[in-house]
């Protein structure tokens, strides 16, 4: 079982690279733009499937997940079929996924030492 969450920017993203960074910190999703914190929003907890079968909720840091995760499109599978759409209009030259929980400071190096803005 899952819930999407969602946190936006509105800052305009020009026809440029871009570094966007996110992070899950505790109960706190922090979204980033070339370094920049957009916005952040606090998730209190999350449905999850008991022992019995029954949906109840229960706290955020106790998930966790073998599936694979999907970027630039969205999927979904019903009827024993996949279906993919609303693909993502762009170049992504990388992604990563990282246990660690970064300061905003860090962030900020990163976005710095990406290939596109260290020129």
């Amino acid at each position: 079982m899952f819930k999407w969450t969602t946190i936006e920017s509105y800052s305009i993203v020009e026809e440029e690279w871009s570094h966007v960074a996110a992070k899950l910190d505790g109960q706190t999703i922090s979204l980033y733009l070339n370094g920049n914190l957009e916005a952040t929003k606090q998730i209190e907890k999350i449905p999850i499937l008991n022992s019995y079968g029954y949906v109840e909720f229960g706290p955020i840091d106790g998930i966790s997940s073998d599936s694979a995760i999907f970027f630039g499109a969205q999927q979904t599978s019903r009827n024993d079929g996949v279906s993919t759409y609303g693909f993502f209009s762009g170049q992504i030259d990388e992604i990563v996924i990282n246990n660690h929980s970064f300061t905003d400071n860090e962030i900020v190096e990163l976005c710095k030492e990406s290939f596109y803005f260290s020129v």
